[in-house]
C-alpha cells in the first residue's frame, strides 16, 4: 500500500471526523494494537493538507514503533493496515447511514443462526416499515424482493403452504426494481447519445416498458420515468411537457436521493428542446427545475462538488428571470463547494452575467460597465468553454455601450479579435467554430445596422426577416431582441 494512498484516505475526512476515528481506533473490536491509534494521532497533525514534507517515513515509524530501529517492511505493513481500518471506518458510517444495507446484512446475519422464529419477525417487521412507507424508489423494491425471497427461501420456511406468498412478492417487487432501473439506464443513454456518437444496446428494454406500464397506476415512480423516458424518445408538444413535469414533481418525494436528481436532470435535459431556445417562458420553466434541486438539496455531487457548468446554469437563468439577488446569493453560498481550479472563473462569470441581465432589464450602462468589470477579473487562461462564454457576452456588452456612443470601431475591434482566437483555436469542433462565425456575422451586420445615419424599418425588417428564417443562428433571440429595440426606435 503506497504511502500516497494513506495519506489520500486522511484527506478524505472531516475535521469532525478525526475523533470518531480516534474513539474507533480504541474499540478491540476494530483495532487490536495500540500502534495503530498511536500512528494515526502522529497523522491528524498533518490534516487536512497531508504535506509528505511534514510527516516523513522515519517520523511515522517512530510515532509507532517508538525508538525500535527503522524497518521499512514493517512501515509498509502498519500503512497498509491503517488503510484498512480507514476503509472499515468510512464503510461502517456508511453502513449506518443507509438502513437498507444495515437490514440485508442483519438478515443474512439472523438466517445463519438457529432461532426461525425471532428471524421471521424481525424480517415481518421490517417488511411492514417499507411497506407502509412513503418511499417507492429502486432501493425500496430492491429490499423488498431481498427479504421476501430470503423468506421463501430459508429452510425452515414451509413451501407448501398455499398462503405463503414469498415468492409471488419477491417477483413483483423484483420486476419493480429491474423496470425503474432499466427506464433509468435506458433515459440516460438517451441524453448521451445526444452528445456522443453511441448504439444504444440495451437487450430488456421492451420487457422492462411493459413491466412499467402493467405497474404505473399502483407505483408512482414507474408512472413518472415512463412519461420521461417516453416524452425523451418522442417529439413531445409543450402542453404534454408541462403534464410530465409535474408527475415528476410529484413522485419525487417517493424516491431516493440519487433518483431525484437523476429524474431533475433529464427533466432539465428534456425543457431545453421544449420551448423556444432563449425565450421567457423556456427561462421560467428552466428557473423552476434548477431552483427545486437547490432546495431540495439534489445539485451537490456525492462529495459535495457542483458541477461549473450546471452552476452557471443555474445563476444565469435565475437572472433572466430578474431573480437577481437570490442568483447572487446562490454565487456566494456555494462558490466553495466549485471545483478550486474553476472556482474564481465561474464567479467571474456569474456575477458578470448577472449584472448584464439587470442592464437587460434596466437600460442603466452602470450594470454593463460593472458586468465587464467582473469578466475582466476572469483569469486570462481559462478554459475553452469559459472563454467562449466570456468572449460572447462582452461583445454584447459593447453592443449595449454602442447604442449610447456610437463607438462602432471598439464593437468592431472585439468581433475581430473574436474571430482570430477562432482561428487560431485548434481545440474546438469545427461545427462550434461555425457557430460562433455565423453569430459573428450576424452580430456584425446589427452593429452596422444600429450605427447607420439613413436606417429605416424597412432595412430591419429585411434582417429581422433573413435571421428568423435560419433557426440555426446561435443567441437568435439576442439578436432579434435587440432588432426589434432597434426598430420601435426608428419613426418610420
Amino acid at each position: 500500500m503506497s504511502r500516497n494512498t494513506l495519506f489520500s484516505m486522511m484527506r478524505l475526512l472531516k475535521k469532525a471526523e478525526l475523533d470518531e476515528v480516534a474513539a474507533f481506533l480504541q474499540c478491540p473490536l476494530h483495532c487490536t494494537k495500540p500502534v495503530y491509534g498511536a500512528c494515526f494521532e502522529a497523522l491528524r497533525t498533518a490534516h487536512p493538507a497531508m504535506a509528505e514534507a511534514e510527516l516523513t517515513d522515519q517520523s511515522l515509524f517512530a510515532s509507532a514503533f517508538g525508538e525500535a530501529a527503522f524497518d521499512d517492511l514493517q512501515l509498509r505493513r502498519l500503512k497498509s493496515e491503517m488503510c484498512r481500518l480507514l476503509e472499515d471506518f468510512l464503510a461502517i458510517k456508511q453502513l449506518r447511514a443507509a438502513s437498507h444495507l444495515r437490514s440485508e446484512l442483519l438478515t443474512d446475519a439472523l438466517a445463519g443462526r438457529n432461532d426461525y422464529q425471532l428471524y421471521k419477525e424481525t424480517v415481518s417487521k421490517r417488511l411492514r416499515k417499507l411497506e407502509n412507507g412513503e418511499s417507492k424508489g429502486k432501493i425500496h423494491f430492491r429490499e423488498l424482493s431481498f427479504l421476501y425471497q430470503s423468506l421463501y427461501y430459508h429452510p425452515e420456511t414451509e413451501r407448501a403452504d398455499q398462503s405463503n406468498d414469498f415468492l409471488d412478492r419477491h417477483v413483483e417487487h423484483l420486476e419493480n426494481y429491474f423496470a425503474l432501473d432499466y427506464l433509468e439506464t435506458s433515459a440516460e443513454s438517451l441524453v448521451r447519445g445526444r452528445f456522443i456518437n453511441i448504439e444504444e444496446q440495451l437487450l430488456f428494454l421492451d420487457t422492462a416498458l411493459d413491466i412499467a406500464k402493467k405497474r404505473s397506476n399502483n407505483v408512482l415512480p414507474l408512472q413518472a420515468f415512463l412519461a420521461l423516458h417516453h416524452a425523451l424518445r418522442n417529439e413531445t408538444t409543450a402542453a404534454h411537457f408541462l403534464q410530465v413535469k409535474n408527475l415528476v414533481l410529484e413522485s419525487l418525494p417517493k424516491m431516493e436521493a440519487h433518483e431525484k436528481k437523476m429524474l431533475l436532470k433529464l427533466l432539465i435535459t428534456k425543457a431545453n428542446t421544449i420551448l423556444k431556445a432563449g425565450s421567457a417562458e423556456q427561462a421560467q420553466l428552466m428557473h423552476e427545475l434548477y431552483r427545486k434541486s437547490v432546495e431540495d438539496g439534489l445539485f451537490l455531487g456525492a462529495n459535495g462538488i457542483i458541477d461549473p457548468n450546471r452552476f452557471i446554469n443555474i445563476v444565469i437563468t435565475a437572472a433572466k428571470v430578474g431573480e437577481f439577488s437570490w442568483a447572487q446569493e446562490f454565487t456566494r453560498q456555494y462558490k466553495r463547494n466549485l471545483p478550486d481550479s474553476e472556482m474564481d472563473i465561474v464567479e467571474c462569470l456569474c456575477l458578470g452575467s448577472i449584472h448584464f441581465q439587470q442592464g437587460m432589464k434596466s437600460g442603466d450602462i452602470k450594470d454593463y460597465q460593472t458586468s465587464l468589470k467582473f469578466l475582466d477579473l476572469a483569469p486570462p487562461r481559462s478554459q475553452e468553454v469559459y472563454n467562449l462564454r466570456i468572449r460572447s457576452l462582452s461583445i454584447r456588452i459593447y453592443f449595449e455601450l454602442l447604442r449610447g456612443t456610437g463607438d462602432l470601431e471598439a464593437v468592431e475591434k472585439q468581433v475581430k479579435n473574436f474571430e482570430s482566437y477562432l482561428r487560431s483555436n485548434r481545440n474546438l469542433a469545427k461545427s462550434k467554430k461555425e457557430e460562433y462565425r455565423s453569430f459573428l456575422s450576424w452580430f456584425r451586420s446589427l452593429c452596422r445596422l444600429q450605427c447607420r445615419p439613413e436606417k429605416t424599418k424597412a432595412m430591419v425588417d429585411q434582417y429581422l426577416k433573413e435571421l428568423l428564417e435560419n433557426n440555426k443562428v446561435f443567441l437568435r433571440v439576442w439578436l432579434a431582441l435587440k432588432a426589434e429595440e432597434l426598430k420601435k426606435s426608428l419613426r418610420q
